[in-house]
């Protein structure tokens, strides 16, 4: 696994991301329900993403590392 943590869910104003290995690259996608990719962002190490501008519903959050991927559903409220 990429990720050990993926918090708050649901969540409303950020998600944090927290890592196994904290010095590892990782390629962050948040995906719509329809499909669409709605935020990309490199990280290395943990990270935050800001999700305030985006609509209530649940999304997917695919996490690429090293030829690995995790994905993860969170439920976004306002």
């Amino acid at each position: 696994m990429i990720a050990s943590a993926v918090y708050p869910n649901p969540a409303n104003e950020s998600i944090n991301i927290t890592l196994n290995n904290g010095n590892e690259t990782v390629f962050v996608e948040l995906i719509d329900v329809a499909g669409k990719v709605v935020l990309t962002k490199n990280c290395i190490g943990n990270s935050v993403l800001n999700v305030a501008d985006f609509a209530r519903g649940i999304y997917t959050i695919r996490l690429t590392a090293n030829h690995t991927v995790q994905t993860t559903q969170v439920v976004l409220t306002k």
